[in-house]
């Protein structure tokens, strides 16, 4: 309605992302993950290794992360016992956004005979599968991500667009007076 107001919670945080308990906001401020109070309070450092996206599990205890945009690494650290655990280290370098997570675990963007392949990282059995091949060209770097629908039957990934290159060739010449035609 244009009459909301704005907090400022601080000018180092990025990537925020609200817990589902509504009272806590989780950020990254350089390689850190920190929790900060809504209602105020003072921000806690709950990892040294965070990257972006982070997700939280729908119960409030897990949290998930990358480490970190060129990092291969997909983590789950637990906020009650604060034990940190890496799921998957076969995300495609650079793509550290392409993941997400679902109740049963986590899709991610991996590799296969050199080719990107969408693949589950299962929480059952702490295994990884194949889900499908990765149609087209991967996206640039850090330009990817993956969402999931709320129930969990769809995946929706960032595909690059195949463009003709639109690179020209020029040929300079210099004039007598020194000056590039």
């Amino acid at each position: 309605h244009g009459d909301a107001t704005v907090k400022r919670i601080s000018p180092i945080y990025t990537d925020p992302y609200e817990g589902p308990d509504g009272r806590s906001l989780f950020a990254r401020a350089h390689f850190f993950i920190y929790r900060i109070p809504r209602l105020g309070g003072n921000a806690q450092e709950v990892t040294e290794q965070g990257g972006s996206p982070i997700a939280q599990s729908d119960d409030g205890r897990y949290l998930y992360f990358s480490h970190g945009r060129m990092s291969t690494t997909i983590a789950r650290l637990d906020l009650q016992s604060g034990h940190q655990d890496e799921l998957t280290p076969s995300l495609v370098p650079g793509h550290s956004d392409a993941w997400a997570l679902s109740s049963r675990g986590v899709f991610f963007l991996g590799e296969e005979q050199n080719k990107p392949t969408i693949r589950f990282f299962e929480f059952v059995n702490d295994k990884e599968k194949h889900i499908a091949d990765f149609g087209g060209e991967l996206p640039q770097v850090e330009m990817s991500g993956f969402g999931i629908s709320p129930d969990g039957k769809r995946l929706w990934v960032v595909r690059a667009i195949p463009t003709a290159s639109d690179l020209k060739t020029t040929a300079f010449r210099s004039s007598r007076d020194g000056q590039e035609n």
